[in-house]
């Protein structure tokens, strides 16, 4: 295993609108020993973004804006986090297209947050290539489960993401086998 600067999450924002769903949130992880800030708008998030923030979890619905266009905003401002959409939306190409570590299906269960965190956490331990490799792979099977195979076949971008998932695989080498823990798998969503 290949090791680059460790990070262990510690420090966790909330972007929910939703106050009674972010205060859930909210104390599952606080009961995991993470410290916690709930964040109920994008410009609250950003005000309350900082080098400290370890992660984000970001719903795509929010007043004034989308989770997406906070996104690139988060991006434009030269942050690094990691962020986990949580939205009871169906991934889209636009959404894949940008930047982000996981997607959660609401509702989602304590045990799914919690593990999600650790998801992050562990892929901390591995190089920046894996960790590229990583969330490539979670947005292909985010558009496979939601496209038919005939649109999977006829989307450009599906197809570039498969082209680059496999030049990073040959970067990788045969280290893709002891990685596989490292995706946030509970999504439930149908094919359209």
């Amino acid at each position: 295993m290949e090791v680059s600067d460790p990070k262990k999450i510690k420090n966790i924002l909330i972007v929910e609108d939703n106050e009674e769903l972010a205060t859930i949130y909210s104390n599952w992880l606080e009961d995991g020993e993470y410290t916690v800030d709930i964040a109920h708008s994008s410009s609250e998030c950003l005000e309350k973004l900082s080098d400290k923030t370890d992660l984000i979890f970001l719903d795509r619905r929010l007043p004034r804006t989308t989770g997406g266009e906070l996104l690139d905003r988060i991006g434009a401002k030269g942050y690094e986090t990691a962020v986990v959409l949580i939205t009871r939306l169906r991934p889209d190409i636009e959404i894949v297209q940008r930047s982000f570590d996981g997607y959660l299906e609401k509702p989602i269960t304590e045990v799914e947050l919690i593990q999600t965190v650790q998801t992050i956490d562990d892929r901390s331990e591995y190089n920046e290539t894996i960790r590229e490799w990583v969330k490539i792979q979670n947005k292909i099977s985010l558009l496979e489960d939601v496209m038919s195979e005939k649109r999977q076949e006829n989307s450009t971008f599906l197809q570039e993401l498969y082209s680059y998932c496999n030049e990073l695989e040959e970067e990788i080498g045969n280290k893709n086998q002891e990685i596989t823990g490292l995706f946030v798998t509970p999504h439930r969503i149908g094919v359209e």
